[in-house]
């Protein structure tokens, strides 16, 4: 459960997302109360044929009886990921890393039915690294 933004591939900026997770933040407390795990999660949901994508910026949640307004539940189906580490601050690094470079020595193809997504640790683990799922076959 989070909040949904749209966002066109290729014109991601850090200042976008820390846009998309203030706008989370004002939502925080309606969402935590349903969080199953205190984590926090960035998915990335389908490109559209124009190359745009959702992004949700939220929490893994139990069942919900009524979603909040302004937010949206989204499920994000089981596969099999490559999970790289890193720091916050080296997210854009990281992901160039992975798509530049491990891909195509990695031996690993991707899948591109399934979600990639961000899991941040919950907020009183401050030394916890951000972890990158990248959906692999």
């Amino acid at each position: 459960m989070g909040t949904v933004a749209r966002r066109k591939s290729g014109t991601e900026r850090p200042e976008t997302f820390t846009s998309i997770w203030n706008e989370f933040e004002r939502h925080h407390e309606k969402i935590r109360l349903h969080s199953v795990d205190s984590k926090y999660y960035g998915v990335s949901f389908g490109v559209a044929q124009d190359g745009s994508f959702d992004y949700l910026a939220g929490m893994a949640v139990g069942q919900v009886e009524e979603t909040p307004a302004g937010l949206q539940i989204r499920e994000v189906p089981a596969a099999t990921y490559a999970v790289f580490a890193c720091v916050v601050e080296s997210i854009g690094q990281t992901y160039a890393d992975i798509f530049e470079e491990w891909r195509s020595t990695s031996g690993y193809e991707l899948d591109p039915t399934k979600l990639a997504f961000e899991q941040y640790p919950p907020a009183a683990e401050t030394n916890a690294p951000v972890l990158i799922h990248i959906p692999i076959r």
